[in-house]
């Protein structure tokens, strides 16, 4: 059971701050259930000052609910993790194997019984207060921040919500049982190992060249936190492309986009193009944007050539990736595909 007190909402594991939220005032607030129905009980009350009749009591509680729901879910993942035989090896996967094995110990116990003792305090923010993540952590205060805006989309995606709050959870961890940060993002890495995710070795190698930090002022304070946010970086698999006669077989060139974190939605991600070579003369797509699939962690942006009848030797198209409060970027945003000219060419080869 789960309770939520106006009284001392520090030491329980789902305590939140709306205090951003001018005129709302959550005197109680009961969840009862299982691990996977959990109920709003009726005494819960609110006070909104009648000088701000623009505030959306329901819309706070069902944010509330949405997280609640993400955490029970995150407490059955961990729990199936905890009971799994190589259950230290993989954490050590994680964070290393100089860990503290009394406080490993400690919080494997904890994961079997369910109850998450070893919980740090939470609070729902704005999205730019915390650099534009879907959620942060903050070693300072031992808190988790969730963006609003991602709460309210994904109100019915429990799954999504306790990937991020695993994530989140892992820089705690990594906090508890490393006298140092792990290098890279280590929450990500976690939420994918306690959920039994495959990673490729270019996820990982991503995941653990990652800067994922970011500073910013919350209550006045300033804040390095580690945040839960796409990052995206592009590679180019095939950098050469050329001109080929009508009925030979195409040589396109390809960029690739990879993400790093969340996959349960979609991201689209923009991009500019550069160099010598001209869309509509020398290539025919390259429209600015490409989106990655929901559970997929690339896209490809091929690029069709033209064959003209210019002699006009080897040209390039540079493509760089824009920046968007949906995604950070990687180190590797900005790539080159050389486009060979076939004229006074009987064929052209790959």
């Amino acid at each position: 059971m789960f309770l939520i007190s106006g009284e001392d909402d520090s030491s329980n594991l789902l305590s939140s701050n709306y205090s951003r939220i001018p005129g709302l005032e959550t005197n109680s607030e009961l969840i009862v259930g299982g691990i996977s129905s959990p109920v709003a009980n009726p005494l819960l009350t609110a006070t909104v000052e009648p000088t701000v009749p623009t505030v959306d009591f329901v819309s706070a509680s069902s944010l509330d609910q949405a997280r609640d729901v993400g955490f029970s879910k995150m407490k059955q993942i961990l729990q199936i993790f905890a009971a799994d035989p190589e259950f230290a090896d993989k954490i050590e996967l994680v964070f290393g194997d100089n860990l503290d094995p009394e406080k490993l110990q400690s919080l494997k116990q904890d994961w079997l019984t369910g109850e998450l003792i070893e919980f740090p305090e939470n609070e729902i923010l704005y999205q730019p207060e915390i650099a534009g993540g879907n959620g942060a952590f903050d070693q300072k205060n031992a808190k988790i921040y969730f963006a609003q805006e991602f709460l309210e989309a994904n109100t019915k995606n429990p799954d999504v919500i306790a990937d991020v709050g695993l994530e989140e959870y892992g820089h705690f961890i990594d906090s508890l049982l490393n006298s140092s940060d792990t290098p890279g993002d280590e929450g990500e890495h976690f939420a994918a190992v306690v959920q039994g995710k495959i990673l490729t070795h270019t996820e990982l190698a991503a995941i653990q060249a990652e800067d994922d930090t970011a500073t910013v002022v919350i209550d006045g304070q300033t804040l390095v936190i580690e945040k839960a946010a796409n990052t995206v970086s592009l590679t180019t698999p095939d950098a050469n492309a050329a001109e080929v006669l009508s009925g030979q077989t195409a040589n396109p060139g390809r960029f690739t986009v990879t993400r790093t974190g969340i996959t349960t939605n979609a991201l689209t991600v923009n991009y500019t193009v550069g160099g010598t070579a001209t869309k509509g003369t020398d290539y025919s797509n390259l429209t600015g944007s490409v989106t990655i699939p929901i559970g997929a962690t690339t896209a490809n942006i091929p690029i069709t050539v033209i064959d003209d009848t210019s002699i006009e030797g080897s040209e390039t198209s540079v493509v760089t990736l824009s920046t968007s409060t949906a995604y950070d970027l990687g180190t590797a945003k900005t790539g080159t595909v050389t486009i060979a000219d076939n004229e006074g060419r009987s064929h052209c080869s790959h």
